[in-house]
């Protein structure tokens, strides 16, 4: 499990409260109720929901003050709908917008929830809560290598509890919810893991909230789980004046994880922090019927008592044996409780057709896209910049030669010798490597490599052939072109050396977030361009032909594999006890 894991840095994981209760209220008083569109986008591997208009009142002194599950006119059913395939979530992102599409503050979320009515949570007996985020979570971003199972089919609800406190009524307010999937044929398969809620004060019927004295106070749930595993990762949702929660051993007191509070000076809590427990290892276990302690704390510097405040711990969890995940049981008093509160029938239907707001649907995949971008505009940039040093391109040869004299042609042709199989050593080096010691980046970045160099090999070959201009060495000028007509050897135009350095530099580059790195790389490969001039071997239009044309085949290759877009795929294979190359055909 420790390989891959360590992508876990990527992960916003943080979890808020649960909606305490099933009111059907609306807020669009005297106006028909909000509609949801669920959309799925497969071109960007996405389902994305749109619920909405609201409209939302500004908060009164006296709303301002009452406890948020009394506060029943604001905690709305937003929609329901089913999961369309057999895949696992790796992310999720939430806008507030108004009616053109602009966005609104995100403050205005109190707490958004959706459930999941057709698996248990691990702790609590009832609908699993596949989501919860808060005002202050932030966008949620999983690894290709953990991912939460879904099934096609399972029914889910989002509930959403609404917090004006802009002073004046807002109308035409839309929530808009993106879910992100892994592609279904990836391989090796993410590790599952399942969301993990604790609750300091959690009542299926009855308020979840709890009051603090002067001073402050501890609030401890003690818990066990049914099903033995490894925390990932663990964040959580507190009020105003939280400090911390912590995750202990029941028995031992000892403790496994801290999470806490970012505040201001004034006690507002801006953020929790986020412990990746997976980063080194594979984080803590917990074991099955183990009694295990939520502690929450809170200060009060202030003289009256803080009343309505939570405290939640949410992370992912992933199960030593998934299969051994208790099933929901429909008997259980506490389940049934539970889903007459947030059953499916209180929320709306998804809607099918045009979407409630046109400005809203940026959804359709565009063609002529990488990645989401359009692939146009850095091909016309590319092309502008080579025609831009083509001008120089005499000036630029003869200055090089003038200055460098022998030595610098000499060490370029070294250079230019030794960096086609250096770039292939590397390559294959990082396959080697991260299939022998069981890292699957290390092998996708390998594999990426070895065919970015090769499809730049093969694209270098043809452009050349095609263009056919000679070599600065043939001293026929740099207007000199017969395409089709001479030996490829003979071809100037892009430059193969410089279009394959780039092709790696670009693999190797979107595979980190160390810019270090990137910076390294991108130098290194500039150099196999410069030394192709020096050695005479290319004009400097050619090195940036190249280098263009390497740069963008390489972030193409990574995109086609991480979106899983091929039919037939190579992909490395990491596994217990085994390990190699999977060639899989998408049906």
């Amino acid at each position: 499990m420790r390989a891959g894991l360590a992508l876990l840095a990527a992960l916003p994981l943080v979890a808020a409260a649960q909606a305490t209760g099933g009111r059907d209220h609306d807020l669009t008083s005297g106006e028909p109720a909000a509609q949801a569109l669920v959309q799925v986008d497969s071109g960007h591997r996405a389902l994305v929901v749109t619920a909405g208009p609201f409209r939302l009142p500004a908060a009164s002194a006296s709303m301002a003050g009452m406890p948020h599950d009394m506060m029943g006119d604001t905690n709305l059913p937003v929609a329901r709908f089913e999961w369309p395939l057999d895949t696992w979530v790796r992310g999720a992102q939430v806008k507030v917008v108004d009616g053109r599409g602009q966005p609104l503050p995100r403050q205005l979320l109190h707490h958004l929830t959706i459930e999941n009515f057709d698996r248990r949570e691990l702790v609590y007996p009832v609908a699993e809560r596949l989501l919860s985020m808060g005002k202050e979570t932030q966008d949620i971003s999983l690894p290709r290598t953990v991912g939460i199972p879904m099934k096609a089919g399972q029914r889910l609800g989002v509930w959403v509890m609404w917090e004006n406190d802009t002073g004046r009524e807002l109308d035409s307010v839309f929530l808009r919810i993106t879910l992100r999937w892994t592609a279904p044929n990836q391989v090796p398969r993410p590790i599952n893991a399942l969301p993990f809620h604790v609750d300091a004060n959690l009542h299926v019927v009855g308020h979840n909230t709890f009051d603090v004295p002067p001073g402050g106070v501890s609030k401890i749930f003690e818990f066990t789980v049914p099903v033995g595993g490894h925390l990932l990762a663990a964040s959580g949702h507190l009020h105003d004046h939280g400090v911390s929660l912590r995750l202990e051993d029941g028995e031992t007191g000892k403790p496994l994880v801290t999470v806490t509070a970012k505040r201001d000076t004034e006690g507002h809590v801006l953020g929790v922090s986020r412990e990746l427990l997976a980063l080194r290892g594979q984080g803590p276990h917990l074991s099955a019927r183990h009694r295990y302690r939520l502690v929450v704390r809170y200060d009060n510097p202030t003289a009256d008592t803080l009343t309505d405040v939570m405290g939640i711990m949410g992370g992912l969890f992933a199960p030593d044996d998934i299969r051994r995940w208790p099933p929901i049981n429909p008997q259980d008093s506490t389940y049934a409780a539970d889903l007459r509160l947030l059953s499916p029938d209180q929320l709306p239907e998804g809607q099918a057709g045009a979407p409630a707001v046109v400005a809203l649907d940026a959804m359709s995949h565009r063609s002529g896209t990488s990645g989401g971008r359009p692939v146009w505009r850095p091909v016309l940039l590319g092309s502008l910049s080579v025609v831009l040093t083509g001008f120089a391109d005499e000036e630029i040869r003869i200055e090089v030669q003038r200055n460098g004299g022998p030595d610098a042609r000499e060490t370029g042709a070294e250079i230019s010798h030794w960096s086609p199989p250096l770039a292939l050593g590397i390559g294959a080096g990082l396959l080697g490597v991260g299939l022998g010691a069981h890292h699957p980046a290390l092998a996708r970045t390998g594999r990426d490599a070895l065919v970015a160099m090769g499809v730049a090999g093969l694209l270098t070959t043809a452009v050349k052939i095609v263009v056919g201009r000679a070599r600065p060495e043939a001293n026929l000028g740099t207007d000199y072109f017969a395409p089709f007509r001479s030996p490829t050897h003979d071809n100037s135009f892009p430059s193969g050396h410089t279009s394959q350095a780039f092709s790696l530099a670009a693999v190797i580059a979107a595979h980190t977030r160390q810019p270090m790195l990137r910076f390294t790389v991108y130098g290194a490969a500039a150099v196999v361009g410069i030394a192709r001039v020096a050695a005479d071997r290319h004009f400097a239009s050619d090195v940036v032909g190249g280098a263009i044309l390497g740069t963008l085949v390489g972030r193409g290759v990574v995109h086609h594999f991480a979106s899983g877009a091929s039919r037939v795929g190579l992909a490395p294979m990491v596994a217990p006890g085994r390990v190699g190359l999977a060639l899989n055909r998408r049906f």
